[in-house]
């Protein structure tokens, strides 16, 4: 009785600061919100990239069929792994197609990041101690600036944390918990490959420190392998989720990641030859021209109006008239776009 007494006391302490520090996340999370929605600054070229994968995967949900839904997902961002663009294109569903959305998956993005934490340093940390470290991550400049620029490394944060407090409060000690391990696994492999690497020491290290555990405490033979069953049902379970897109890109990736070094080699398909504008165009340089109002939304680097005739006439092939790239074409519709929405404002 005293036992269960000490313990329900134990969690009620663990869990007192809980209450404020979720308070302090979402605080910060809506001055986040506010910001974005403030913000004028066009996206840079990897988030244009995401954000277009974004748009392909909202076009495909809402084709209202699963062939259309799957063929959004898996040719969302070429050998990119698209878990970014999923929540961002959720939220086009409900807020429309553009900028704001996005931002928006990175603001609820952070707020995760902060919940995880809490979730991971409470038991290792005394509350109190937990709350505060928790609340110097997700104040941290890093952190910061990542919640206002589209790329992949806050969630990938959110994934590792996610997968380590799992890894550290059931270490492969029931089934359940080893196929929400691998499910992280998965989604991390889905949001960047080089998180396999970044986790694979912990993830060794960790298992060999049950693997003593388990030689220390009990029957040997029959505990060291249903340690192993469930360190493999984590693997499958990650291979099953990741797979399904791997098989449909891992050519694209290994290539990428063979020629990561050459800029030229690892351009997105025909970039340098994209003006956007035609049938070809990606989904968000579309969106954005059709958003962008006035002749300003075509003025390039040049005096001229741009290109229309379209890609390459041929990789070696001469072209009078060489369109702009894709970058500055985002930067000027984006542009143009803001200034929109600053004219509505003062509106």
């Amino acid at each position: 009785m005293e036992e269960g007494t000490g313990q329900a006391r134990l969690q009620g302490e663990q869990l007192r600061p809980a209450p404020v520090l979720l308070a302090f996340l979402g605080v910060l999370t809506a001055l986040h919100v506010v910001y974005l929605s403030l913000s004028t600054a066009p996206p840079s070229w990897d988030e244009a990239h995401y954000m277009s994968g974004a748009i392909g995967i909202e076009r495909g949900l809402r084709s209202g069929t699963l062939r259309g839904a799957w063929d959004g997902y898996v040719t969302a961002l070429g050998f990119k792994p698209p878990l970014i663009a999923v929540p961002a294109a959720f939220l086009m569903l409900v807020l429309g197609e553009g900028i704001f959305p996005s931002m928006v998956s990175l603001a609820l993005i952070f707020m995760a990041i902060g919940i995880a934490t809490w979730s991971l340093v409470r038991n290792i940390l005394p509350p109190a101690q937990a709350a505060l470290a928790t609340a110097l991550l997700c104040t941290a400049p890093m952190v910061t600036g990542l919640t206002h620029r589209f790329f992949v490394e806050g969630l990938l944060l959110l994934i590792a944390v996610a997968y380590l407090d799992a890894l550290l409060r059931h270490p492969w000690d029931r089934i359940g918990w080893a196929a929400v391990a691998g499910a992280l696994l998965g989604l991390g492999a889905l949001t960047k490959l080089t998180f396999l690497a970044l986790l694979f020491p912990s993830t060794v290290y960790l298992l060999f420190a049950r693997a003593r555990i388990v030689l220390r405490d009990g029957p040997k033979g029959r505990a060291l392998a249903l340690l192993g069953a469930r360190a493999c049902l984590m693997l499958l379970v990650a291979f099953a989720i990741a797979w399904p897109w791997y098989s449909r890109n891992w050519r694209g990736t290994v290539e990428h990641s063979r020629t990561f070094f050459w800029a030229e080699s690892c351009a997105y398909p025909a970039l340098d030859c994209h003006d956007g504008l035609g049938e070809q165009g990606d989904p968000l340089v579309r969106h954005l021209a059709a958003r962008a109002r006035g002749p300003r939304s075509v003025r390039l680097s040049g005096p001229g109006p741009p290109s229309r005739a379209g890609p390459h006439q041929g990789r070696t092939g001469e072209r009078a008239h060489a369109p702009p790239r894709r970058s500055q074409f985002l930067w000027n519709l984006a542009g143009a776009e803001s200034g929109d929405r600053r004219s509505e404002n003062r509106r």
